[in-house]
């Protein structure tokens, strides 16, 4: 019996329960008359058994879990904005054959952060699954995040990843209040993955005697002068996002018309914009340069992090998911074993 109120102790036991052969139970509260226990290895038994993720490989399933855990948010990783893990954990068993692989749609590989690259995919079709399922209504053509992928599918696996997240974060950018609400890009989801990847490895090393550190600078971190910065985004993302901030809230104060190399704006080749202050302007923007300034915006804004998630209805969920599970079954002793 191990005592830990913090959700990650039985997430990093998932995958190791088998390997350790015995019986793992947490203890999660040890009030009088309030006591929460959860046993490892009868979650593990029970999402073997659970129908909504009977196309998942056995030998895979903790390790996907367990990743699922640690992209929506843990120690060293961040949240998404306006979502917690059970919006995750409902979309994953939802979708859980198309997002980690499977025969409906042709994707490939699992949710699982030993499989770095091809595990990549699976985790931007879990993100953009969970951003099509909160703004559902801004895609009716579709009847789920599968077969829009279907549609959208072209080039390379990678680019018909990238196109499918485009797509949903271009319909969605209207609906976005602030700029931390929004999808995150495609590349910046590729820094928080590796994070996640850092994690995991860390984890898979719990039964170790000997704790060997890995590399922070080869997963989404960077070192500069003895200090650890999390890589956000790609530089050109980044530099986009601070164009477009600089255009929206930056200008000129011009009062003759911006019609000379006097006026910043027009010395830096720009038009004016939101941010100017000037007077009876004739630097405007045309349609041209006012869709490629759109775009960039409605493009390219990084992940950020939000701690003001329960991460605590995580158990929630998986109570829920044991209760419907025991009232569907039989009541017959479990036939998985897990020594």
């Amino acid at each position: 019996m191990i005592y830990s109120p913090d959700t990650d102790t039985y997430h990093v036991g998932l995958p190791i329960v088998r390997e350790m052969g015995k019986r793992i139970v947490i203890l999660q509260k040890a009030e009088p008359g309030n006591w929460q226990c959860l046993d490892v290895n009868e979650l593990v038994s029970c999402l073997y058994k659970d129908p909504d993720l009977a196309s998942l490989s056995r030998n895979i399933l903790p390790h996907i879990l367990q990743s699922l855990f640690i992209t929506t948010g843990c120690d060293y990783v961040s949240f998404f904005v306006g979502l917690g893990k059970v919006s995750f954990m409902k979309t994953f068993f939802q979708f859980s054959e198309f997002i980690s692989g499977g025969n409906s749609v042709p994707t490939s590989g699992s949710l699982s952060c030993a499989e770095k690259d091809s595990g990549f995919l699976a985790f931007v079709r879990l993100v953009g699954s969970v951003y099509f399922q909160k703004h559902r209504s801004a895609f009716l053509k579709y009847s789920s995040p599968a077969e829009m992928f279907r549609e959208m599918r072209e080039g390379t696996n990678s680019s018909s990843h990238e196109n499918w997240l485009q797509n949903i974060r271009g319909a969605i950018f209207e609906r976005i209040e602030f700029e931390d609400n929004s999808l995150p890009s495609f590349q910046s989801l590729w820094f928080h993955w590796l994070r996640s990847c850092w994690v995991y490895l860390t984890w898979a090393q719990a039964l170790e005697q000997d704790f060997s550190s890995v590399l922070l600078d080869r997963y989404g971190w960077e070192i500069d002068n003895g200090d650890v910065k999390i890589i956000w985004d790609s530089k050109q993302n980044i530099e986009k996002v601070q164009k477009t901030v600089e255009f929206l809230t930056k200008g000129c104060r011009c009062k003759s018309g911006c019609s000379s190399k006097r006026c910043k704006c027009l010395k830096k080749g720009q038009v004016c914009g939101p941010g100017c202050r000037c007077l009876d302007c004739s630097n405007l923007i045309n349609t041209d340069q006012h869709q490629e300034i759109q775009d960039d915006s409605e493009t390219d804004f990084s992940d950020t992090s939000s701690d003001d998630q329960d991460v605590n209805l995580t158990d929630e969920f998986y109570i829920g998911r044991l209760s419907e599970l025991e009232d569907s079954s039989d009541s017959e002793s479990s036939d998985v074993d897990l020594t």
